[in-house]
């Protein structure tokens, strides 16, 4: 962590800035995935339980119209006279012709549903209603159904789809039948009622409902089930969930079973209240979760989009606050370096445009400042240049008017003479019209008359050459 505070700013920014960001972007849309698949799966849910539910009042609708048909049957004077051992030859016409009117009126009325009717009593006389196929083989031993059916208090019973074998035919068909078994073995009168149903019927209800992509509808009974024609081998379930099931009769619910390729499949049941009988909704959960699929792929371009916008949002804010930080480091470099040309100007209004009003502030400080040292030090200097002329200038004066007062004693008048016109030009050119700053030429000429009036003192004791490039 250290180290990444000795990086540029820029770079620390992007380092602990960016992480953040990035990290609370991936959380919201985890967050926003689980949420939804979670909204997803509770909604699949609560469609699938409706429809399950309006298919059930259907099916249970249609059942209960054939059983209501059944029990009327079974209970009108026709059926209770064949089923009397006293009643006479001419009786049990009448009561035959009376109960195939009755099942032919049925069939009519619900023919797309009724596949045949059958009534026999316990001294063979048969009653039979089928007209789809010419059948090889009509009946059943009704002692024997009696033997294997004898749980039912009211003698009503619900075969699941089956192979019809009261009409027997040259190519087999399915049934799903309802019949009531009247009295019993040992009692006087018995006998049967059966209806079979077209589990095609039944089937093409199942076939209408829309589950999913891959799902499909089943009817399950304790004796076997009845599949919609749109179930794929691969989805059918196990034996053992469709046992698993079966403990479910006369409720509704929901239940995740596997499937005989191991595929887990949300599965939604309703009870028929007619017979009991399971409506079950089966699909596949990565039906369920397509959706969810799809906005998962979806969320993930938005993620990516969102994390393209944050890294170029961090960069573009980093470079907002380190490119005028960095223009002020490299001008104070610049300025520590002695270019006191630069200039600290940021178009800021924040703390960073302060720091720059502070340092343009501090660069003009430090230039008068140094302005002044400078023109005090050429101040000092000139004033020491000026004492020592003064120092210099009596004593040369006084010696030179010596020297001229010593030659006028020897009566060398003309370089005495000489000597005056070199001292007043030297003094002339010292001078130089009161201006602080002469030219080389005018120095050099000054230099001159300095010398030759040494030259003069001193004779042939002094030589001197001036020697300056042109």
């Amino acid at each position: 962590m250290k180290k990444v505070f000795q990086k540029p700013i820029k770079k620390q920014i992007m380092l602990l800035f960016l992480p953040v960001v990035l990290a609370a972007v991936l959380i919201i849309g985890l967050f926003a995935y689980f949420f939804e698949t979670n909204n997803i799966k509770k909604n699949a849910s609560f469609l699938t339980q409706s429809m399950v539910s309006q298919i059930s009042v259907l099916l249970n609708d249609k059942m209960m119209t054939v059983f209501t048909q059944m029990i009327n049957l079974s209970n009108s004077p026709a059926v209770n006279t064949l089923l009397l051992s006293e009643s006479s030859a001419e009786e049990d016409f009448k009561s035959l012709m009376a109960c195939y009117g009755s099942m032919e009126e049925i069939y009519r009325n619900y023919d797309q549903m009724v596949d045949s009717l059958y009534f026999c009593n316990k001294k063979g006389v048969e009653v039979k209603y089928f007209v789809n196929d010419v059948p090889k083989h009509i009946g059943l031993s009704l002692p024997q159904w009696m033997k294997k059916y004898n749980s039912s208090p009211h003698g009503v019973y619900w075969l699941n789809e089956h192979r019809d074998d009261v009409f027997q035919t040259m190519t087999p068909h399915k049934v799903i039948s309802v019949f009531r078994l009247i009295g019993s073995p040992q009692s006087a009168t018995s006998g049967i009622l059966l209806f079979n149903l077209n589990s095609s019927y039944f089937s093409a209800i199942l076939d209408n409902v829309h589950v999913s992509e891959n799902g499909y509808m089943m009817l399950i009974s304790k004796d076997g089930t009845l599949q919609s024609a749109s179930m794929q081998n691969q989805y059918c379930l196990t034996l053992s969930a469709v046992e698993k099931l079966k403990e479910h009769f006369g409720s509704s619910g929901s239940m995740a079973l596997q499937s005989v390729t191991n595929q887990r499949m949300i599965v939604t049941y309703q009870s028929i209240e007619a017979n009991g009988w399971l409506v079950a909704a089966v699909m596949p959960e990565r039906d369920l979760l397509s959706t969810a699929g799809e906005f998962k792929y979806i969320l993930l371009v938005l993620v990516l989009a969102l994390i393209l916008l944050v890294i170029w949002l961090s960069n573009v804010l980093a470079q907002s606050i380190s490119k005028p930080i960095e223009y002020l480091s490299n001008q104070v470099i610049k300025f520590d370096n002695g270019d006191m040309g630069v200039s600290f100007q940021v178009d800021a209004g924040n703390e960073i445009g302060v720091l720059a009003h502070g340092l343009s502030y501090l660069k003009v400080t430090v230039t008068e400042l140094l302005a002044q040292v400078r023109r005090e030090q050429e101040q000092k200097t000139k004033m020491q240049l000026l004492a020592l002329q003064e120092q210099i200038k009596p004593h040369f004066l006084y010696n030179t008017i010596g020297s001229i007062r010593q030659l006028v004693n020897m009566r060398n008048n003309k370089m005495a003479s000489d000597m005056c016109v070199e001292l007043a030009r030297f003094y002339r050119l010292g001078i130089s019209g009161g201006k602080e700053i002469v030219t080389l030429e005018e120095e050099l000429d000054h230099v001159a008359s300095y010398l030759e009036i040494q030259k003069m003192r001193y004779g042939d004791d002094f030589e001197y050459e001036i020697n300056v490039n042109e």
